[in-house]
């Protein structure tokens, strides 16, 4: 585990809470145990990991060189994806559940906005990019801040007047959010989340 934390640190800009040591630690020894026994665990949510968060998954890579040479064994793509959700708690001080939950709601998301517009959703990777952070931001603030407060809803209007695919679209958004955390999108946020759509979808 030194060597990895050394590792990340030296090859990246990522600032990791070192409750990681314990964390991390804790889950290699118990997935080593798992891969000795023959016990596949399946990652259900590893697409979703290596799209979302590249950065933390090139970063978990490295665990597969250290644990092949310091134990001779080797760990699966699902195990790399696992490790990849242990650096993305550290990095943003969160709990697993949380970053669990969260890549869950993005990947459901951005399904309603593809369900929306099929053809257009990856048609500009920057901006599909900056939707993707706004929504893993957004995803993480509706799950762990009690009250979000309501902020400016220029765009809001704007998108309900002008904008009604992207609109009707938001409004889906904000059911699926609704049903799955009980809280409902503020209509700032909604705003936000319009601009993102409108500008990738109609750009």
């Amino acid at each position: 585990m030194e060597e990895l934390i050394q590792d990340i640190h030296a090859t990246s800009n990522l600032k990791l809470n070192e409750s990681i040591y314990l964390t991390l630690t804790d889950h290699i020894s118990v997935s080593l145990e798992r891969e000795k026994q023959g016990i596949i665990c399946h990652n259900p949510l590893l697409p979703e990991i290596k799209q979302f968060y590249p950065q933390e998954y090139r970063l978990a890579h490295l665990a597969v060189g250290i644990i092949r040479r310091y134990l001779q064994m080797t760990i699966s793509d699902d195990e790399v994806g696992f490790i990849t959700l242990h650096i993305v708690n550290a990095s943003v001080n969160q709990q697993m559940m949380v970053t669990i939950k969260a890549t869950r709601m993005v990947r459901d998301i951005l399904a309603i906005i593809r369900q929306s517009f099929p053809d257009k959703v990856t048609a500009n990777p920057m901006l599909y990019q900056r939707l993707v952070r706004h929504l893993q931001i957004f995803t993480r603030t509706i799950l762990t801040v009690e009250k979000v407060e309501d902020n400016s809803n220029y765009f809001y209007k704007l998108g309900k007047a002008q904008y009604n695919d992207a609109y009707r679209c938001v409004k889906a958004i904000n059911h699926y959010v609704e049903k799955k955390t009980g809280k409902t999108i503020t209509d700032g946020e909604q705003g936000y989340l319009l601009l993102h759509i409108i500008n990738l979808i109609y750009s």
